[in-house]
């Protein structure tokens, strides 16, 4: 089957995608405890350029030094760490790719052990197990996170990076705003959709003012929460029309929260783009691009939903991880040499929560590019299979 859709470039506001091949954000700890990313972070994503991926996707980014979630989590609340931004951005523009950070505040899902800070959210909702309750947020801090993503964003757009992602799903802070579940307020950022997107729509203009209009942002939201009072499908529906009127580029479909793990980490037991009929719904409502993310580790199917029209871009999660050169493989016609992402779970995620790199069962070199040995691996696959 020829990738033709998927091969096909697109855009992203005025930025050009060479393809509809993603690297999401996905922590992976290689960045350094003072919130820089790591030579050895550059070499990961470069990697996953030089291998063909069209949108390569830093991880988390902490924008407030108040909510950072792991000691080796990239930050951009700080003028020191442009520079080790700009170095991966080079990195992956001389193989074409374009580059976006997802920018963060953890909200009630940080860690108050290594910012010696308080949880924060909308309210104070349980968020997950073993998790303390978070404290409600107050106004004054509000215009404070406000300010943090401005400022992250134009930190970014120095760097030379393409574009931001807001990251507002997954129970996050400003995922806790938008639903109900965990949104209990009585003021001016509670109550209606319209009040429960304000935080959001005055992050989307600080951006704007900050970087300039030109400068695209992506906003991540839930498809689903996948649990009881939170959001569904409807509610994320209107709430990526209200996004796209606010001047938002694209959207990034994901689904749960950290009560349902299963769903947002996905096994192998789940099939591949288990979440495409969320995604293919809300794209039906907007006429800006949807990124498509949740267990992929095919090409076709994504070239089936591009072609169909149910999303525009495809997000190769753990299958990046598992094989960065996935996209070249399939676009030279080599899908035997592919290593597929298996759905264990054994090395990324439970590292990545741990606080501690990565690591792959299927690709014993990721994080390690720099002794080539991802290329030796090629080499004596192509050898076995041939």
């Amino acid at each position: 089957m020829k990738l033709n859709a998927m091969f096909s470039p697109t855009k992203i506001g005025a930025v050009t995608i060479p393809n509809r091949f993603v690297v999401p954000p996905m922590g992976n700890n290689f960045a350094h405890r003072d919130g820089t990313l790591s030579h050895r972070s550059k070499l990961y994503y470069e990697e996953r350029a030089k291998g063909g991926f069209g949108l390569i996707t830093i991880e988390a980014t902490v924008v407030d030094e108040t909510a950072k979630g792991g000691h080796r989590k990239p930050c951009l609340f700080s003028d020191e760490t442009i520079e080790s931004f700009r170095k991966v951005a080079e990195g992956c523009h001389q193989y074409g790719a374009k580059v976006s950070v997802q920018l963060q505040h953890a909200g009630p899902e940080g860690n108050p052990e290594v910012t010696g800070r308080p949880l924060k959210a909308a309210s104070a909702v349980f968020s997950k197990k073993n998790q303390p309750i978070p404290r409600e947020i107050t106004t004054e801090e509000i215009e404070r996170v406000i300010e943090c993503y401005g400022e992250a964003a134009l930190r970014a757009k120095k760097a030379g990076i393409d574009m931001v992602e807001l990251h507002c799903a997954h129970g996050y802070l400003l995922h806790s705003f938008l639903s109900l579940r965990t949104n209990k307020r009585m003021d001016e950022y509670g109550g209606c959709l319209e009040n429960r997107m304000r935080l959001i729509r005055r992050i989307i203009e600080r951006i704007q003012e900050k970087a300039g209009k030109e400068f695209p942002i992506i906003c991540r939201i839930n498809g689903t929460d996948d649990i009881s009072g939170g959001m569904t499908v409807q509610d994320s529906t209107v709430i990526a029309m209200k996004l796209e009127e606010m001047g938002v580029s694209a959207l990034h479909i994901s689904r749960a929260t950290h009560l349902r793990d299963d769903r947002l980490w996905a096994t192998g037991m789940l099939h591949d783009g288990f979440s495409a009929d969320l995604v293919a719904e809300i794209k039906r409502a907007v006429n800006i691009p949807v990124i498509a993310v949740g267990r992929f580790t095919e090409g076709e199917y994504g070239e089936l939903l591009v072609r169909q029209n149910k999303a525009d871009l495809i997000a190769f999660g753990r299958q990046s991880i598992a094989d960065p050169h996935f996209p070249k493989k399939l676009q030279e016609e080599k899908p035997e040499t592919i290593f597929p992402c298996i759905g264990c779970l054994q090395g990324c995620v439970p590292n990545m929560m741990a606080g501690q790199p990565i690591t792959c069962l299927a690709n014993p070199t990721v994080g390690k590019e720099a002794q080539s040995q991802f290329t030796a691996m090629q080499k004596n696959r192509i050898m076995v299979v041939g």
